[in-house]
């Protein structure tokens, strides 16, 4: 009988942990990520089977990843990045470049910093041709502001399940 090991167990427990904090995934949208089925995804956590060298290795890139998307987030929600295709709608989003197995870290913090400043540079051409100004910091955010990122994120999701429908 396959006896698993307590402290593989708890590392896995960790990474898919500090996965769905920093990422604010699902299992669902973890188990796409990583080509497997969400119920493959608890059965590494209860130890009854393992995930592949390279799961781990994939899990672990994602995991390390959060740390440098909640710096860019500031715990805000900002999902909606995962799906910005840049400013042409021409690019990878993040969520797909996430699921490519042998991604690097020094490549997803790449994709990340790029697809928050093609946003921020998107957001302050949108800004101008709706003639508002920028905020300054020390001031609440304007209700245009907020309905303009509530329709990214509206359409971002839209997106997102248009290219990925629930089975």
């Amino acid at each position: 009988m396959f006896e698993p090991s307590l402290t593989k167990n708890n590392e896995l427990s960790q990474i898919v942990l500090v996965i769905k904090q920093n990422w604010q995934l699902t299992m669902s949208e973890l188990a796409e990520m990583l080509g497997v089925e969400r119920v493959v995804i608890y059965q590494w956590l209860k130890g009854i089977a393992e995930p592949s060298a390279r799961n781990l290795q994939h899990l672990r890139t994602i995991a390390s990843a959060g740390s440098i998307w909640i710096e860019q987030t500031k715990g805000k929600n900002w999902d909606f990045i995962l799906d910005y295709t840049g400013p042409k709608a021409d690019a990878i989003a993040l969520r797909d470049k996430m699921k490519s197995p042998n991604i690097t870290l020094e490549e997803l913090t790449e994709c990340i910093q790029l697809r928050f400043s093609q946003y921020q540079k998107a957001y302050e051409v949108t800004r101008k041709i709706i003639g508002e100004p920028t905020p300054s910091p020390a001031f609440e955010i304007p209700a245009s502001t907020r309905r303009l990122n509530a329709l990214w994120t509206a359409h971002a999701n839209k997106l997102h399940h248009l290219r990925h429908p629930i089975q």
